[in-house]
């Protein structure tokens, strides 16, 4: 795959991912844990079918079942179910735009997770674009009377998971395999227990059943496409494509969906964009420079 290629595949990835609210809100009349158990169960088949069917690079499974490796999947695997369920409620009960300011948030409590875990050093800006930002959502919590729970609960979840698999090192599908095969378990039981008492939505109808099954695809395509294209482009470029997906999800919650967007929330949404323009701009300058010396 081209560079070219690589970056297309990864724009791709993030419009998928910017536009999944509308997947989401065609089951709108689906408990948001319904729509967990299913996502983690069809998602478990098919990087299940994806594993089996690619010999060339295949990654020993074996390796994933060292204590501290399954640890950290373990961890993983309730950070992204807490981090799927809490976003497919958000967007099903007209909380799009809190949602994108949970993964706006996230790059920077990403940074932040890496200095005081990893004992990673901050550069100024980095350190301005934090302090700004953690400015944004005190400023909405005050003027608002509202903790923005949903926004920092994504970003937390996400944040942390990041970390965790960044430790373990495992490979990206095999990684998502045994963390959806970690929790499949509890999530046929969700399915059967809706079933027995008559609360499942699934096979109520054709176009139900069909997307309930389809969010397995909705999950592994976009991740496929990021995990392939990544490969072929600079950090800094990726660093810059990563807004896209926010940035749809917060366009399709205010003028699609017309969710409610107050000036106090507009005003800390000011703070964060301007700590992430510091924080990209500062993310591309480091990364010329990086360039400039392997030059040299």
């Amino acid at each position: 795959m081209t560079p070219q290629r690589g970056l297309a595949a990864v724009i791709m990835a993030y419009v998928a991912w910017g536009l999944l609210p509308i997947y989401w809100k065609l089951l709108g009349q689906v408990p948001a844990l319904e729509i967990l158990a299913h996502r983690i169960l069809w998602s478990f088949v098919l990087a299940l079918i994806l594993y089996t069917s690619s010999v060339s690079h295949r990654y020993p499974l074996r390796l994933l079942f060292k204590r501290k490796t399954l640890l950290s999947l373990v961890g993983t695997s309730v950070l992204i179910a807490c981090n799927w369920l809490l976003y497919v409620w958000s967007v099903n009960n007209d909380h799009v735009i809190d949602s994108s300011l949970g993964y706006f948030i996230t790059p920077l409590l990403a940074v932040l997770l890496g200095v005081t875990v990893l004992k990673e050093k901050m550069r100024a800006m980095q350190w301005l674009s934090v302090a700004l930002a953690a400015i944004g959502v005190l400023y909405m919590t005050l003027a608002l009377g509202q903790f923005p729970w949903i926004a920092l609960g994504l970003a937390m979840s996400f944040g942390i998971y990041t970390l965790l698999r960044k430790v373990s090192q495992a490979p990206a599908l095999e990684a998502l395999m045994m963390e959806m095969g970690i929790l499949s378990v509890p999530s046929l039981l969700v399915i059967i227990l809706l079933h027995t008492h008559s609360d499942a939505q699934f096979l109520s109808s054709s176009s139900t059943t069909v997307l309930l099954m389809g969010t397995g695809l909705a999950t592994l395509a976009p991740l496929l496409l990021f995990i392939n294209g990544a490969r072929q482009i600079s950090l800094a470029t990726a660093g810059l494509v990563q807004y896209l997906s926010p940035t749809l999800n917060f366009f399709l919650g205010v003028f699609l969906y017309k969710e409610h967007f107050p000036v106090a929330q507009q005003r800390g949404f000011y703070f964060i964009w301007l700590a992430l323009l510091l924080f990209t701009f500062d993310q591309f300058r480091r990364s010329m420079q990086n360039n400039r010396q392997a030059l040299h």
